[in-house]
């Protein structure tokens, strides 16, 4: 059983616990097919490992290979795909910027670090090993993925020291850390449309609907889902609501099947069972029977 990439353009959940921080490894496609577009309060850096592929940040792709580091700052749209025949490596961590500042004009960092929570400043979204401070900002990298590993008493000392150390570099030899424009009209709508569909998912949606909810004629909005997503919408929301079924599947729930499919959208049960299998190569009787088998289940569902 392959199940993979049953988020399409979730939010990533908030990160919990007295310190806020991750840090994960993953290989596209063979973890998971792709990282699809999403954004989330919390920074996020990125370390290419192996591999080629693109990232798409605020709509503008970017062309990534091994060695790369992309920066993503809060609020910022973004999604991560392997080339064609290729595959992805990625190391990444994720933290809110609030980690490192105390939210007072007193803290040193605030003057810093507080326009770019609040999407006042750009910082360059690439650095490359052509680049002078390179080596030194991916060495930080690298040592917090070994706290991570070593975990002591001391690890929030460890790992707050590096991200410090990660911004001074940052700010000190990156000029074009600047005050950020106007966001572009087409990512407040691909925004406006991803929250609508994770809110409405459950009811019936029609491009014309969704025309009527951004303003724009039902052709433009045909033609700018497609572009800004890459699928088309009804393929996009049937995704959607095939991974919210999946979930829910796996969840501890005796809830009928038949149940779970009207709350996802799908009222015709035949046709729920075969896009799921087409999507999943799995029926979701039979995802549901791996709960009590869980070196079956697929980690990405967890």
């Amino acid at each position: 059983m392959n199940i993979q990439n049953i988020d399409l353009f979730e939010m990533h959940e908030p990160l919990t616990g007295s310190f806020p921080f991750a840090a994960l490894t993953a290989v596209l496609p063979d973890d998971i097919s792709s990282i699809s577009i999403h954004w989330q309060d919390t920074m996020e850096i990125l370390l290419i490992r192996e591999g080629t592929g693109r990232v798409s940040i605020d709509l503008e792709k970017i062309s990534v290979k091994k060695g790369d580091i992309c920066l993503i700052l809060p609020g910022q749209l973004h999604s991560i795909d392997a080339d064609s025949n290729s595959s992805l490596k990625i190391s990444m961590i994720q933290f809110p910027l609030s980690l490192l500042s105390g939210g007072t004009d007193n803290d040193d960092a605030f003057a810093f670090l507080e326009p770019l929570s609040k999407g006042e400043q750009v910082i360059p979204w690439l650095i490359t090993p052509e680049d002078g401070w390179y080596n030194e900002f991916r060495q930080c990298f690298e040592e917090m993925f070994q706290l991570q590993t070593f975990y002591s008493a001391a690890y929030p000392l460890g790992i707050k020291s590096c991200l410090f150390r990660l911004f001074y570099l940052l700010f000190y030899n990156e000029p074009s850390v600047k005050p950020k424009s106007r966001p572009q009209k087409s990512v407040v709508k691909t925004k406006q449309i991803i929250s609508y569909i994770t809110d409405h998912y459950s009811e019936p949606l029609s491009t014309e609907q969704m025309a009527k909810v951004c303003e724009f004629s039902e052709s433009h909005f045909i033609k700018f889902f497609k572009s800004t997503i890459g699928i088309t919408f009804t393929e996009c929301l049937n995704s959607y609501r095939l991974s919210q079924a999946a979930r829910l599947l796996l969840a501890d729930t005796d809830e009928p099947i038949m149940d779970i499919a009207r709350r996802c959208g799908f009222n015709s049960i035949p046709h729920f069972n075969r896009v799921f299998k087409k999507k999943y190569g799995i029926t979701p009787s039979a995802l549901r029977g791996t709960k009590s088998s869980p070196e079956k289940a697929d980690p990405s569902l967890s």
